[in-house]
C-alpha cells in the first residue's frame, strides 16, 4: 500500500514536470523527449522486474517492485527538472 502511494506521488510529479517541459522545447526536441520517455518507461519497468525478481514468489516482491518504481521515477523527475531548468535559460 505504501509503495503504491509513493509511486503514485512520484508519477504525478513526473507528469507535471513533463508537461511543464513540453512547451519550452522545439519540435525536434519534443520528438526526442517522447522517444526518451518511452525508452525510460521500459527501462524503469525492466529494472524493477529485475530488482524484485530476487524475491519472486515471496510476499515482499510486490512491495519491492513498487518501491523500486517510486525510486526510479523520482530519479527521472530530477532529470526532467534539469531539462526544464536548461530550457528556461
Amino acid at each position: 500500500m505504501c509503495s503504491s502511494q509513493e509511486f503514485q506521488a512520484a508519477d504525478k510529479k513526473l507528469n507535471q514536470v513533463y508537461q511543464q517541459l513540453q512547451p519550452k522545447i522545439n519540435t525536434k526536441q519534443k520528438q526526442r523527449l517522447i522517444v526518451a520517455q518511452r525508452s525510460w518507461l521500459k527501462f524503469r519497468d525492466e529494472t524493477c522486474d529485475y530488482e524484485s525478481g530476487h524475491f519472486e514468489g515471496g510476499s515482499v516482491a510486490p512491495s519491492l517492485y513498487g518501491y523500486c518504481r517510486a525510486r526510479v521515477t523520482k530519479e527521472r523527475v530530477k532529470d526532467l527538472e534539469g531539462y526544464l531548468e536548461q530550457a528556461s535559460l
